[in-house]
């Protein structure tokens, strides 16, 4: 289902006090649904729970008729408000919309969240390394603290086929030396071989530093897209409880839409 959204300072938007306040003569239902929006679209602003009184409608230039209307029950009996008795009441406003409880609650979250994450010493503008567990991957891992080269990437190292040239053969996954078996320390005059290892060398970290860069990118884009973590990639172990502890997600509810 599309939705069509209204935002809660759309009643005294500038578009909407930039127009003109001349009568017109309109159908009903135009006049009705407009006032809808607008009164509906305060109420959410002013967090109550679809209640606009009426000293609100008058503000908004609502006549009487239009009132009337908007609460009575019609042919279909399906009114879009019910009266009160210094107003009316947006019917089913918690079925659509975000109620104050839980407008409350979520602030309450965020501002836990956020509390937790400065005692952990948390930063929201971390680098992809220590956004990551090695729990994360399957790739090699390191403690804490310790330094990570482009050759040893935490993230799942990519498949280097076997390089056979005249400077010798590479293992899979490993960094080719950068000389031939036969100037296993280098040397000064032309060697072809030698040349020939420098190239696979330099491949090989250019591959090491693209497959790091995209596993980064993947990584923060699963973190962006996931709805249950935070920048850091962390949510609350129940989702339920701010008072739980943080722990890496692992954006299930990605996964499941895959």
């Amino acid at each position: 289902m599309a939705w069509f959204y209204v935002d809660d300072g759309f009643s005294d938007s500038k578009p909407i006090m930039n127009l003109p306040t001349t009568p017109v003569r309109v159908p009903m239902r135009i006049a009705v649904a407009g006032a809808w929006v607008l009164g509906g679209s305060w109420s959410a602003k002013e967090e109550l729970d679809g209640f606009i009184p009426h000293s609100k409608l008058k503000s908004l230039l609502v006549p009487r008729s239009v009132v009337a209307t908007m609460v009575a029950p019609g042919p279909l009996d399906a009114p879009l408000c019910c009266p009160e008795s210094d107003g009316i009441l947006v019917r089913n406003w918690a079925k659509w919309q975000r109620t104050k409880a839980e407008n409350e609650a979520n602030r309450k979250r965020e501002a836990e969240k956020k509390r937790n994450q400065r005692r952990r010493g948390r930063n929201f503008v971390t680098g992809i390394d220590d956004q990551m567990s090695p729990g994360d991957n399957d790739g090699d891992t390191a403690e804490p603290g310790e330094n990570v080269s482009p050759g040893e990437s935490r993230g799942p190292t990519p498949p280097h086929p076997l390089v056979v040239t005249s400077s010798g053969d590479s293992p899979v996954g490993s960094r080719p030396a950068e000389h031939c078996p036969q100037h296993p320390g280098g040397t000064e005059q032309p060697c072809g071989a030698c040349a020939n290892a420098r190239r696979n060398a330099n491949t090989w970290d250019a591959q090491q530093l693209q497959a790091a860069a995209d596993q980064r990118a993947a990584t923060l884009a699963a973190i962006r897209s996931c709805p249950d973590c935070d920048p850091n990639g962390l949510r609350y172990s129940d989702p339920e409880d701010p008072e739980s502890p943080l722990i890496r997600c692992t954006h299930p509810r990605l996964e499941n839409t895959a």
